[in-house]
Parts: C-alpha cells; structure tokens; sequence
C-alpha cells in the first residue's frame, strides 16, 4: 500500500505550491518592512529626530540650561531670559578668558610634543626653544657662562678690567645685532609705514626714552640703593676692586639720570643722504657714518642707500645726543651698556642674579615660556599648525562665505537706508565692498611655504643652551622685520598688521589697508560640527566689532557730514523716549550707540541665515524646544561675566552694560519679535518704531 492515495498527493503538491508562494510573499513583505525600519532608523539617528546630537550641541545645550533663566518671559527682558543664571554657574568663564586658557592649552601641549624628524625646521625650532626655556635645571647649571662670553665677544665690562678704557659703543652696538643679543641700548632702529607710502616700510631711527620710568631699580631704590645692587651684580661677573666697582658704578648710575632728560623726540622725514649732510654741518666733537651704521645692523642680506627715506628725529637733537655720550668717558659708557644687556637678559638667567635685582614674575614657568617663545615670531610655526588643526581649508572658506554674504545683506539694507546720505554713504559702502577678512591667519596656512618664509636668518647656535636658542631666534626675528623695508606691505604675509593684532585684540581693524582679522582662537568655537545658526550669529558678531570700528575711524578721520550727525541725534532723540521708562544709567548714550551698531549687524546676518534656513534644515538643540530662528538670537547673544583683567573701561566689565545693549538692540527688530511671538506693546516690541540704521 502506498503511503499516500493520489488525493493525499494532489493535495500535498497543493499545498507545497501555495506554500512557497506564500512563503516568497512573506519573504518580500518582512524584507520590505525591515528596510523600512534600518531606512527610518538611519534617518533618525543621523537626525536625531530633528534634533543635533554632536558633541557641540550637548555641550551647548547644557551651558544654555546652566546659564538660562527660564522664568523670564523673552519678550520683557531677552538678556536676562538667556543669561540670568550665569553669574550663579560657578564654572562660568569670561569668554575672552576661557578662549586664552583654552589657546594656552593648546599650544601648551604642541610645544611638549616630541621633536620629530619630519616636523618642519621652523617648527623643530619653536619646540626646541620652548623646551630649553623650561629646563631650569640646565639654566641653572650654565650659570652666567653663556652671558660672559658674549660679553667678552663685544668688547668686555669695563668695570672687570683696569685696561679698558677706550669701549667703543658702535662695534659693540654691531657685535650685539649680530650675536642677536639686545642692541638698541643708544639708538633704536626699527621700521615703520608712517611716512606718507602706505605700500612701503622704511627704517625707523628714534632716541630711548623712559629710561628711568620703566627701570625698577632705579625707580624703587635711592642712589645708595641701586648702586650696591649694580656692584653686587659686578662682583658676579668677576669684579675684584670693590672700590672700583662702586665708584663707577656711581658714574653710570649718574650717566644714566642725565640721559634720561632727553625724552622722546617727534621724527621725521629725511633721505640717509639729506640727513647726513645736515647732521655734518652741525659741530659734532664725534663724526658719524649713517648709511654705514644702518646697514651693518641691518646685516648682509639688506641694505639702504643714501636715497632711501627713514623716519628720525631732528638732526640737531641728534647730534646733541650722540655728541654726549660720544665724549663721555669710554669706561663709563661700556659700564652703562653692558649693565643695560645684563638688564634686558635678565629674565633668562639664573635665580641668583634675578634675587639679587629684585626681579619676580607672577606667571608661571610655562606661561613664561610660552610668552617668551612668541614674541620671538612674527607669526608662531606653532600657531600655524594649531591653526592647520583647527582650521581646515573648507571651514575656513565657509566662514568667509557667510561674512560675505552678511556683507552682501547689509549692502542691500544700507543701500535703502535713510541714515547715510552723499558723501558718507558712498565712501562707507565702498569700504564694505572691499573689506577683506583674514580669518585665522594671513597667508596660506596651510602650504609650507608660510614656514619656509620664517626662516630668514637662522644661523647655526653658538651654543646648546637655553640663551644661544634665545640668541638665534632673536636674530632671526629682527632680520624678518628689517626685510620689510625690501617688499610691498601689502606682500608681506609676515606684515605689521597681523604682529599689531596679535598685540591688541583678537578682532582687529586695520583702516590702512582695510583688512579685518579673526584670530584663530575663535575656532575653537566654531567647528565643522558646529550649527549654522551659531555660526551666522558669531560672525554677525565679527561684523558688529568691525562696522564699529570703521565707523568710529572714519568718523575720526574725516569727520561725518552734518546731515548724517542730525539723523544719528534725531535717532538717538527716539529710541531715548523708547527707553525713558526703563531708568537706564546716566552714560546709557553709549549703550545706545552699541546696540545701533549691534542691530546694524543683526538684521543682516539674520537676514543672511533666513536665506540659509529656507533651502537647507536645521536641527534643533537636543531637550529644548526652540526653532532654529530662535537659537539664532540665543546664540548671538554675549553673557557677560566679569573678570579682573578688563580694567582699562569698567562699563565694559559691567553685566548691565551688556544687559542694556541686549534690551535696545531689540526694541524695533521686528524678526525678533516675530520669531518669540512678542505682541505688539511689550518690552521689547514697542507700537511706535524707531528708524534704525538699516
């Protein structure tokens, strides 16, 4: 008997047909379903369903949350909403104090690195000299050693030895330069664009002043005093006669006060040629070669001729000063000269010494060194690659695409604008069309090239100690900056404006040239990663320092025309009744004028992220409910925390300042009012508008 009748069998054929068909169903159903759960689970992760969960919005939102005051309503007191608990979060920095720990840091830990073979030579030698000026311990064991031969090498102390009697200042002038040791100790020769070129650096001749203003031993010490410091510091340096030592060091001590009489003189504008010929004419007891004396210090790679202008002083006052101490005893002016290199050295030698000239530092040993280090280049290889780091090539040119395009806005407003009429209104347009912003750092950064141009003259170290790498990095230095005299400014990657930004603010305005820098200390707030309504709103912050700037400049330079002062005063009259009822300060005038410029940049940079929001999206801040548009103003917006550093203004370290300027910058925005929600009648939405400058 079969196992199965032919029933059993069409069944079973039956049921394996349907079988595999509802089985291939099932297959393509369950596939097609679970491409759509791995597709939706993509989309929401990457999305974060809406919301962005990059480490820099985690880290944003919790500093919103901790910094936020929740319970004010956006629309009486925007400032206080976004900022009311900062004060309260202890862990709170000053955002300028928190971006230089946070650059410290950073160049804190390139500097320790490990020298590398393949590092470029620019940067080998920042890292090495770094690493010398931490090792006190060899510091220590050099001792005096490096500083004595270098004396020697100039001409020797004349208060160490009876035969020295005829120092000649000139050759020791040259052998300082050359050894790239402090030179300036009689004539300062340095360069300047403040002759009528601005294309063009010419050699900058001037007389030291302040001499006794900015010496603490002879300022904080009686004659007595500072005298037996200087003979202390003698027998240091090998002096055996004690009554030697203290008689000359009395001459130099009184050698010092008279020349120190002579205070800063006005220069101007001659040819080496003109200036020689008129100095000769005067009865000099002590005839000097000028175009010689520059181009020794200015070294073997460049040189000036009798037709190159420099900046001087009156050729009279000169002689009188050259003249003095030209028949002053020799010994007494080697005495004065070699004491004033052991001065300037002085922070890089031995604690002994240091004790013994009272001299202290409230910095740190790495901070110390870190300063030290930069100031020895125009612009830091180090700086470069932290740069490099920070800053690639494609963020870098999406940051200069956004301030353009806010730049782009504002044109459009300030072309409509009622403000600025005529002569003002042109030229003031005109300087926004060709401004150019230097984001990070001048030059391509990222091309060796910026690095090779640093080495211009690093001659082989005498030495290994920490002086001969300080040595050699200082001659290097002062050739890059004499070598400016040979090139167009506007050619020179290593220009004065970015060695003045550096020294002056992070965001820096230079007219000259009409050029704005944003130092690369900014990026670390600003990363790929970074929202767009963050970026949008810190550059319009960039563009409100620089619309500022220019404004009050040109404003300085030329003056503004009557009828561009009138609508300003007609402006200020209206926002001031606007304001009447929120007792603001007596000097509120200039709260007034900060928030105008700072209105005049947020509604173009508004503006310019509104065109953005329209074809792209935004996610939001993860745990909050805000729009994009709102986290634009949010983000825009500076909590202040005071700090002991700004003290040269004290409106500027005060919280009410900012709170002020927040609350008038958003009375007649109607973007802003429109984005909260504000009726018409709050605080920051009054019904009667005040016609801004866009």
């Amino acid at each position: 008997m079969p196992l199965f009748n032919n029933e059993d069998l069409s069944n079973k054929k039956c049921w394996t047909h349907c079988s595999k068909l509802k089985i291939a169903l099932t297959i393509i159903i369950l596939t097609f379903l679970l491409l759509m759960v791995i597709i939706l689970l993509v989309v929401f992760i990457k999305s974060g369903a809406g919301f962005c969960n990059t480490e820099f919005c985690i880290r944003q939102t919790n500093k919103l949350k901790r910094g936020m005051n929740l319970d004010i309503d956006p629309c009486d007191n925007f400032y206080q909403f976004v900022c009311g608990n900062v004060l309260k979060d202890s862990s709170r920095k000053n955002f300028y104090v928190e971006a230089n720990e946070t650059v410290n840091r950073n160049y804190l830990k390139l500097y320790k690195e490990e020298i590398k073979d393949s590092e470029h030579k620019m940067v080998k030698t920042a890292k090495e000299l770094f690493q010398k000026c931490l090792n006190t311990e060899d510091i220590e064991k050099d001792g005096l050693a490096s500083i004595k031969d270098t004396i020697e090498s100039v001409g020797g102390w004349p208060v160490l030895n009876h035969d020295n009697s005829k120092f000649d200042w000139v050759q020791a002038t040259y052998k300082l330069r050359e050894l790239g040791y402090p030179f300036s100790v009689f004539i300062n020769v340095d360069v300047t664009r403040k002759l009528e070129n601005k294309e063009k650096y010419y050699l900058e001749i001037t007389i030291p002043d302040k001499l006794i203003d900015e010496d603490e031993i002879i300022r904080k010490n009686s004659k007595n005093e500072a005298v037996g410091i200087m003979v202390k510091i003698a027998n240091l340096f090998g002096a055996i006669d004690q009554n030697l030592a203290e008689r000359e060091m009395r001459e130099v001590y009184d050698f010092w006060q008279r020349i120190s009489y002579f205070g800063p003189k006005s220069p101007e504008k001659y040819t080496i040629e003109q200036f020689q010929k008129e100095y000769d004419q005067l009865y000099n007891k002590a005839p000097f070669n000028w175009l010689e004396f520059l181009n020794k210090l200015l070294g073997p790679q460049i040189a000036v001729s009798t037709k190159d202008y420099v900046s001087i002083p009156d050729p009279h006052l000169v002689s009188i000063w050259i003249n003095y101490f030209s028949t002053t005893s020799g010994r007494t002016v080697g005495n004065y000269m070699i004491w004033k290199v052991i001065q300037m050295q002085l922070p890089y030698l031995p604690k002994r010494i240091q004790n013994i000239m009272k001299y202290s530092t409230n910095s740190t040993r790495e901070e110390f060194c870190l300063e030290e280090t930069d100031k020895r280049f125009i612009l830091s290889p180090i700086e470069v690659i932290n740069t490099r780091n920070l800053l690639p090539a494609e963020e870098r040119q999406e940051m200069q695409k956004i301030f353009s395009d806010i730049k782009s806005e504002f044109l459009s407003l300030f072309r409509k604008s009622n403000w600025m009429n005529g002569k003002d209104k042109e030229i003031t347009m005109e300087n926004v069309k060709k401004l150019i912003l230097i984001y990070g750092l001048p030059g391509d950064y990222l091309n060796d090239k910026i690095l090779d141009d640093m080495d211009v003259d690093l001659v082989e170290r005498i030495g290994d100690n920490f002086l001969d790498y300080l040595a050699q990095a200082n001659r290097n230095f002062q050739t890059i900056r004499f070598r400016q005299i040979t090139v167009p400014a506007s050619n020179n990657t290593m220009s004065r404006i970015y060695l003045e930004s550096k020294s002056s603010s992070p965001l820096y305005y230079d007219k000259a040239e009409n050029i704005f820098i944003v130092q690369t200390e900014f990026s670390y707030y600003v990363q790929s990663d970074t929202p767009r309504y963050f970026k949008f709103s810190l550059i319009g912050a960039f563009f409100r320092t620089y619309f500022a700037k220019s404004l009050f400049q040109y404003d300085h330079d030329f003056g503004l025309t009557q009828q561009t002062k009138n609508s300003t005063d007609r402006l200020m009259k209206c926002i001031k009744n606007q304001t009447q009822k929120y007792n603001l300060p007596d000097h509120y005038q200039l709260e007034i004028q900060s928030a105008l410029y700072a209105s005049a940049a947020e509604k173009p940079s508004y503006m310019a992220y509104e065109k953005w929001v329209q074809n792209n999206e935004e996610e939001k801040l993860p745990g909050t409910s805000y729009t994009s548009r709102q986290l634009f103003w949010i983000a825009g917006t500076y909590c202040h925390v005071p700090t002991l550093l700004i003290d040269y203004y004290p409106l500027y370290n005060d919280v009410h300042f900012y709170s002020n300027v927040s609350l008038v910058s958003k009375f007649n925005n109607p973007y802003f009012a429109r984005d909260f929600n504000c009726p018409v009648g709050s605080k920051t939405n009054p019904a009667v508008k005040c016609p801004l400058y866009l």
